[in-house]
């Protein structure tokens, strides 16, 4: 039976990879000092805790002789392993590069995948013949194409505007690239990018319209399942379709009052959920203009100490000054606190020292209270009290210091005073 012709663009994508050699000196000078930023990113990445507890295999001492090694670690792990591992290393401070078009995304991500097949590949007797060498040309020219795959898919097409997790072009790129250095042809490739399209993880789509409706139920099990904690926001759900998703393993929900349903008094929806359920934890935007004072005070009366979470839904202009900034693809106007895009808010320059300031103003909670909002209570949601929060010999020395207004007055990183505040 002869294989049906693959999709243009899965032919388009393999016959690039496979076919067309990298002869620009300017690119491959590129890759080489992205390789290195990546690598430094990673080794930095190694002073943090818990950035170190997420490495090595998923059962501990299954390691994997003349596997993958993993940078800055003793780790030998099968490659698959090995690149979870490099690419959370790389990508875990945020600060490797970032690519803004229709879709944002992080190019490097793919290293981590192209580090470990190489490696191993590097590495692997096979049948007693000596390895087949991955050379630092060949890693750049994947890395080159992987960044091209990335780029040039996020240029026209935005997967987050229609509720669909972008990184399914790390995927794609990832695939395709280290599918060549294990010396696929072109005809492989597009039959592994093919399955790289299909494996995408839909996480996002159960938050937004106008996907919203059960699927989120048994995303938020899926994902619950694979040890993420679920928020639900940015939803027309109904009280029912919410107390579906929160039954399938949803704990939380974002951005209250925003882009929700609004309340009614017989059709309460994912609002009036969010605010009668106790258990329920809910994330409020408190700058005064997502939600306004008097709606802080109802989600602190409905919340309390014990589930309530305060977030900013910062955007890159926080802390810079008024002008035009980018939020993905869209054009954002910030003046005067206001994030714009298309005539609605577009993120918020919010911090979140301001964001606990505003709450002591708005609803007349004490600095005590409110400090649990930005500490406890986001740490107990995410599942990582015993990993973070804790004052002790061994523990990360992070601390950051409020006066009784919940003003900044200094912060602390790995014991070291980053920011101190001098009162005016």
């Amino acid at each position: 039976m002869t294989a049906p012709a693959a999709d243009s663009l899965l032919t388009e994508i393999a016959g690039y990879v496979a076919q067309k050699p990298i002869q620009s000196e300017a690119a491959l000078e590129a890759a080489s000092w992205s390789l290195a930023d990546s690598l430094g990113c990673a080794m930095l990445a190694l002073k943090f805790p818990e950035c170190r507890q997420r490495l090595g295999p998923v059962v501990e001492g299954a390691v994997m002789s003349a596997g993958s090694r993993v940078p800055g670690t003793a780790f030998e792990l099968d490659p698959v392993q090995a690149a979870f591992n490099i690419g959370s290393m790389i990508r875990w401070l945020d600060y490797n590069d970032t690519w803004l078009a229709a879709e944002w995304g992080h190019p490097s991500d793919n290293l981590g995948g192209l580090l470990a097949v190489s490696d191993w590949l590097s590495r692997r007797q096979n049948g007693g013949r000596p390895p087949r060498r991955v050379t630092v040309r060949q890693l750049l020219e994947a890395q080159i194409k992987a960044y091209e795959i990335q780029g040039v898919l996020a240029l026209e097409n935005s997967f987050n505007r229609v509720g669909l997790d972008h990184v399914i072009l790390v995927k794609v790129a990832t695939a395709a690239t280290a599918t060549w250095i294990l010396g696929g042809d072109a005809r492989r490739i597009a039959d592994v990018v093919s399955n790289a399209w299909i494996d995408t993880g839909p996480l996002r789509t159960y938050r937004h319209e106008p996907n919203t409706g059960f699927r989120k139920s048994w995303a938020a099990g899926d994902a619950t399942a694979r040890g993420v904690r679920v928020s639900m926001g940015h939803s027309n759900a109904t009280a029912a379709e919410t107390g579906a998703a929160i039954a399938a393993g949803a704990v939380s929900a974002t951005h209250t009052f925003n882009a929700m349903r609004a309340l009614d008094h017989q059709e309460p929806g994912i609002l009036g959920v969010v605010l009668a359920d106790d258990a329920l934890y809910a994330e409020l935007i408190c700058d005064g203009l997502h939600s306004t004072p008097e709606m802080a005070k109802l989600w602190w009366r409905a919340k309390g100490p014990e589930r309530g979470i305060l977030v900013t839904d910062a955007m890159s202009a926080a802390g810079m000054p008024d002008g035009e900034y980018k939020l993905g693809g869209f054009a954002v106007q910030v003046s005067e606190g206001r994030a714009m895009a298309r005539g609605v808010l577009a993120g918020s320059v919010l911090t979140l020292d301001r964001a606990l300031e505003n709450f002591v103003a708005f609803t007349g909670a004490t600095v005590d209270e409110t400090l649990r909002l930005v500490t406890t209570n986001p740490e107990t949601m995410t599942g990582m009290s015993d990993r973070v929060g804790a004052i002790a010999v061994g523990e990360p020395a992070n601390f950051v210091a409020v006066d009784t207004k919940g003003k900044l007055v200094a912060s602390m990183v790995n014991g070291k005073v980053v920011v101190s505040v001098t009162a005016a």
